[in-house]
């Protein structure tokens, strides 16, 4: 079941990506508007729906739903906006894209997204949390994108960081605690991996901020 809402979800957001390049074929620092709408949809909209829905205790199913919704917005963002689809679907508008980044960041939180709703109990709605807090913190990049000023800048770079810092706790804390010494290495690899690939985002963050002028920088 979990496998078809899935294939559902990521069919719905590619049908709703190429819908919204042909409609919209504008470029806004060297994004989309197809790219922007469907962040803050699944960012701004949809995982804040899903998490009011879990506490207010409307959707108990709710952190398979944000696993689920977030492996297929990853999804479709791989196909339509960096493979040669993304020239399809735009035609003179955009050249084609490919970045093995970007490509290897969302394999990564994908398999995570797969392998979320199948943890142990508790460690579903644990790894839930990390996924909205991953989310929730890279929320203020397409903000900053669309409103580029120093007070952007100081929220993206620090919802980022603490965002990074919970996440990575909350993935140490899952891994403790299951008991498979393979699946507790692959875990923590995947974990390492994305590290490793948002220290580099926030590297760059940091660079680009106080190239605008932003004030002092920490680090």
């Amino acid at each position: 079941a979990d496998a078809v809402f899935w294939l559902h979800a990521t069919t719905a957001y590619i049908a709703l990506r190429v819908s919204l390049e042909l409609l919209f074929p504008t470029n806004i620092r060297g994004y989309t508007a197809q790219q922007y709408i469907v962040t803050l949809l699944h960012q701004a909209a949809l995982l804040p729906l899903c998490l009011i829905s879990w506490v207010a205790g409307l959707l108990p199913e709710a952190p398979v739903v944000v696993y689920l919704l977030t492996g297929a917005y990853l999804a479709s963002d791989s196909l339509v906006n960096y493979t040669p689809v993304s020239g399809v679907v735009a035609g003179a508008e955009r050249k084609p894209a490919f970045s093995w980044s970007v490509h290897a960041h969302h394999v990564l939180t994908v398999v995570l997204c797969a392998l979320g709703p199948n943890l142990p109990g508790p460690l579903v709605a644990e790894g839930a949390i990390c996924i909205l807090l991953g989310e929730g913190g890279s929320l203020w990049i397409t903000v900053t994108l669309l409103r580029p000023n120093p007070t952007n800048f100081l929220i993206r770079f620090y919802s980022f960081l603490i965002s990074r810092v919970l996440g990575v706790a909350i993935a140490v804390d899952i891994a403790r605690q299951i008991e498979s010494e393979i699946m507790r290495a692959i875990l923590l690899a995947m974990v390492i991996g994305l590290a490793y690939d948002n220290w580099r985002t926030l590297s760059a963050m940091r660079k680009n901020a106080k190239s605008s002028g932003s004030g002092s920088w920490p680090f």
